[in-house]
């Protein structure tokens, strides 16, 4: 786990990542079919595994957030911006920091 989020609860870096993604798209700053940066742009840019920024890219897709083209990359569904952040709830060792 790493770093926090605005309510105080530690994530895992690929929710960190989702999570950024995610308020991204939310905000418009990420319009529909714009493309995200690359698994390896965002590796080098956080120092993160393949592995883990492909977690989030995964749980974004999951989710209705992103779409995957082989060869091309990723790109924010049409819609995306309709869909609603989830308040993740304090459970097991996701405990606010006070």
């Amino acid at each position: 786990m790493i770093d926090l989020n605005e309510n105080g609860f530690k994530l895992y870096k690929f929710e960190y990542i989702r999570d950024m993604m995610i308020k991204n798209i939310a905000s418009g700053n990420l319009k529909a079919h714009a493309k995200l940066p690359s698994v390896d742009h965002v590796c080098e840019s956080y120092s993160l595994s393949q592995v883990t920024v492909r977690r989030a890219y995964m749980h974004l897709r999951k989710r209705g957030y992103i779409s995957h083209l082989p060869g091309l990359g990723y790109f924010v569904q049409e819609t995306a911006g309709v869909l609603d952040i989830e308040e993740r709830p304090a459970a097991g060792n996701r405990k606010p920091i006070v």
